[in-house]
Formats: structure tokens, sequence, C-alpha cells
């Protein structure tokens, strides 16, 4: 989270709104009929972590996201034969304009 809550397309959207940058890229997910699994220990995060509705993000705004540079993560790098020999240890998930891959059940 804390490469996306440094994005300056992420941080300016967060002035304009009055929210965290945590809180508009989780909002972001949400509106985009993503789920969003925040995690936190520290108890002013988890207080943001559920203030993320009775908001939105306005559509002009949204569109400002598509100017995020995508990066391809390390999976997109494999040959398909790579992927099967270790498809059982990742598991690919492709999500509208995210492709995380996850490594024994760790977010690379």
């Amino acid at each position: 989270m804390k490469v996306v809550a440094n994005n300056p397309v992420v941080t300016s959207i967060a002035e304009i709104l009055g929210k965290t940058p945590a809180q508009v890229a989780l909002r972001w997910g949400i509106q985009q009929g993503q789920s969003v699994l925040p995690k936190s220990a520290n108890e002013s995060r988890l207080k943001e972590n559920i203030d993320l509705f009775g908001w939105s993000i306005p559509d002009e705004l949204c569109a400002k996201f598509s100017e995020i540079e995508q990066v391809k993560p390390f999976c997109n790098y494999l040959s398909e034969a790579q992927k099967m020999q270790y498809s059982r240890q990742f598991s690919l998930v492709q999500s509208g304009y995210l492709q995380i891959c996850i490594y024994k059940c760790c977010i690379l």
C-alpha cells in the first residue's frame, strides 16, 4: 500500500477530498466493484479503513487513476512453461486493471 499511497495522483485526489491516500486507494477499489482487504494493527489506520463508506470519488477524479503508469508484475515475465512449473506455488489473479501475483498466500 505504501507505493500506492505515495503516488502523486492518489495523494492529490486525497488532498482534494480531505481523505488519506490509503482511503482513496481503497475507496477506488470499492467503486470499481473489487473486494478490498485492508490490514493494519495500527488503531488510527483501522479507523481510517472503516471510514470508506458514506462518500465517493467523483467520476472526474476517478478518471485521473488512468494516469497512473501500470507496472507489469514478475508473473508477466514468466513463460507458459515456467508458469506451469510453478503452478503449485503461484496463483495468478487478474481483475480489471490490476494483476496480482500471489506466492504461497503472500502478495508479492
